[in-house]
């Protein structure tokens, strides 16, 4: 899971790299408050979670410095699936975001500071029961699987608590780390209001370093769907070791 993840995001670097400048620019022109700069980011970051499937179903990771000659391309069907995936992580986060900034506040109370943190907990554990349960919906519209809800039902009875049980225990420790790392090298500056080169560049690492668990999210939710569909072998990486 973690050097497989790590392998997927490296052969994908230089997309992530144009993707993650993208949002910068995004976020200086339009304001990360904006619904805009929201949906903007979220398709970018879509396009990295196509071709992270897209790798390991089919082994399509193309050229690696001309991302336009990707031979498979996001159909309809996954950018539907990814619409709802969005929207319950969005609304996640927002949760999450919202918890963490009465932590910050100087006038916090233990009751607030208690809030919070079961706040914190509850939304993250609340996306991952989430993505345990219906993540594999994206893999299977990549693969053009079926998306039946008797199918989302059958395919999370074989692998729900195999998928909890790893989504905790990697992309929610990498993804705890490059906060904690991200916060104590101020890499979270607000870029709106000091968009000085360091700033930028501190942001710019941040955002392409979070690719990473992403990247170990499309690992899990596509051996999930490899698990539940005999008919799928996955093809990367090209000698898989499903404990890697």
């Amino acid at each position: 899971m973690y050097s497989t993840g790590l392998r997927l995001y490296l052969s994908h670097f230089p997309m992530l790299l144009i993707l993650s400048i993208a949002i910068i620019c995004l976020q200086l022109l339009l304001g990360r408050g904006s619904i805009i700069f929201e949906i903007a980011s979220s398709w970018l970051h879509g396009i990295a979670l196509y071709f992270f499937h897209a790798t390991m179903i089919f082994g399509d990771t193309g050229p690696r410095f001309r991302v336009v000659q990707y031979v498979t391309k996001p159909s309809r069907r996954f950018w539907s699936a990814f619409a709802i995936y969005a929207a319950i992580i969005y609304l996640g986060t927002t949760l999450i975001t919202y918890s963490v900034s009465q932590l910050l506040v100087e006038y916090f109370t233990l009751a607030w500071e208690l809030a919070a943190l079961l706040g914190i907990a509850l939304s993250m554990l609340g996306l991952w029961l989430f993505l345990a349960a219906f993540g594999t919906v994206i893999p299977a519209a990549v693969a053009r699987q079926s998306l039946g809800r008797a199918e989302i039902v059958r395919r999370a009875k074989l692998s729900f608590f195999s998928t909890l049980w790893r989504l905790l225990v990697g992309p929610t420790l990498v993804g705890t780390c490059i906060v904690w790392l991200s916060i104590r090298y101020h890499l979270t500056m607000d870029i709106e209001v000091n968009p000085t080169p360091i700033a930028v560049l501190g942001r710019l690492t941040m955002i392409t370093a979070f690719f990473y668990p992403t990247a170990m999210v499309a690992v899990i939710l596509s051996r999930a769907l490899s698990k539940a569909e005999n008919t799928i072998v996955l093809q990367y990486p090209p000698t898989r070791d499903h404990n890697s």
